[in-house]
């Protein structure tokens, strides 16, 4: 990674008028989706333990 100094701009809005570079079209289709489907949680049930 370069060492120089990189400025920060805070600009207004919603962002819809922002000049992205086109690299993150090609970055954005590789990136994980996430899966929204619900996973069956199995709890055990307790088993009891005879003293002696």
């Amino acid at each position: 990674m370069s060492e120089e100094n990189k400025k920060i701009k805070i600009v207004d809005g919603d962002g819809s008028t922002l000049d992205i570079s086109p690299v993150y079209n090609h970055i954005k289709d590789v990136i994980p989706k996430k899966k929204n489907t619900k996973k069956d949680i199995i709890v055990p049930s307790e088993k009891k333990i005879e003293k002696k």
